[in-house]
């Protein structure tokens, strides 16, 4: 039986971890100053937390959270 690499990693909650410690060193170290002012211009961290969150699940072979609300992913 093949192990999907979400399952390796530990799951979801896993996931959330991960997510969520990338942003915090977004918001709380200067080398984040960048990528925090880009998000500040967009929808904001609280939605970039969540969407990346539901990229990332479906990417490590888990629910496809994203594509159910935002269909395929193109690259134009």
């Amino acid at each position: 039986m093949i192990q999907l690499i979400i399952d390796q990693l530990g799951g979801e909650g896993t996931v959330h971890k991960l997510v969520n410690c990338f942003y915090d060193i977004i918001e709380k170290r200067p080398e984040g100053s960048h990528i925090l002012s880009l998000h500040q211009d967009g929808h904001g961290l609280r939605h970039a937390r969540l969407e990346q969150f539901n990229v990332m699940c479906g990417f490590l072979g888990g629910r496809n959270y994203y594509y159910k609300k935002h269909g395929h992913m193109t690259s134009s």
